[in-house]
């Protein structure tokens, strides 16, 4: 009984120090409104920042978290917020700690619509390139 209370408080304790480290630098909010689909206050949450690529504890750029943790239902909303983030600079090819893009977390959840806005801008960019 013992071992599992101590395990229980060690837990709790690394809970509360995880969770405080995300309140502290905002991710925690931007989480939370990406899964509410209240994408208004994600804009508002990026403007307050400085750049868009920016790696979290977790090595996830907005752009991924969005494609993350969207549900499809939700996509509609979230494609002027992703429009707006490319169009600023996010980057679509920047990898998570397990060398996942955001591509892949937009297939992944069903987020077609996303998928191919990103799959558009690539082309436009490797256009770009090629062209100068």
């Amino acid at each position: 009984m013992a071992l599992s209370a101590g395990f229980g408080l060690q837990f709790k304790k690394t809970f509360n120090q995880f969770h405080t480290k995300y309140l502290e630098n905002g991710r925690d909010d931007m989480l939370i409104s990406i899964q509410k689909g209240d994408f208004e206050k994600v804009k508002v949450l990026i403007q307050n920042r400085s750049n868009d690529n920016s790696k979290e504890k977790q090595e996830s750029t907005v752009l991924m978290m969005i494609c993350k943790f969207c549900s499809a239902k939700n996509e509609e909303n979230a494609v002027s917020l992703v429009s707006y983030l490319l169009k600023r600079g996010a980057r679509v090819d920047k990898k998570d700690e397990s060398g996942i893009t955001a591509i892949y977390y937009a297939k992944k959840n069903g987020l077609m619509t996303i998928k191919q806005i990103f799959q558009y801008h690539v082309t436009d960019i490797l256009i770009d390139q090629v062209f100068q």
